[in-house]
């Protein structure tokens, strides 16, 4: 299975989810709901938290995420400081970086 693959099936799960709101008033990224993932285990052993939910710096529309806690990434520098949160980071930019990293677990 392909990473793309494995992290689409990883948003999908629901039992990934550590929190999870009821819905929620201010959508204005496009998501009803704020919710919090478990961190997503890379082969090499980094973690990384990749959330998407209206309390994030993303856009359920333009299919991008809010990465914290991972290493710094010349792929992530477009989308942050070199600190946490990386924002607006697209679909395709996360699974390179997870690429980056041996692939997912």
């Amino acid at each position: 299975m392909s990473t793309a693959d494995k992290l689409r099936e990883f948003l999908a799960d629901e039992s990934n989810f550590v929190t999870r709101s009821q819905p929620y008033e201010f959508s204005g990224n496009g998501f009803g709901f704020v919710g919090v993932r478990r961190a997503f285990e890379c082969a090499d052993g980094t973690t990384v938290s990749i959330q998407q939910s209206a309390s994030h710096y993303c856009t359920k529309d333009a299919n991008t995420f809010e990465l914290w806690n991972c290493p710094r990434s010349e792929l992530l520098a477009p989308y942050g400081e070199g600190v946490d949160p990386y924002a607006h980071v697209p679909f395709d930019v996360v699974v390179a970086y997870i690429d980056s990293h041996g692939g997912a677990a």
